[in-house]
């Protein structure tokens, strides 16, 4: 799991638009849920 790889990848798609705020929230969203589980 390369963490750079993917935090690489969300700043292009930032940069060039095609995520929408909402979509980006969703999505962050939905990794700390799973981070919770994990934890617990």
């Amino acid at each position: 799991m390369n963490k750079r790889r993917w935090f690489l990848y969300v700043i292009v798609f930032l940069f060039s638009g095609i995520i929408p705020a909402e979509v980006f929230r969703f999505l962050l969203l939905k990794i700390l849920k799973r981070r919770r589980r994990f934890l617990i």
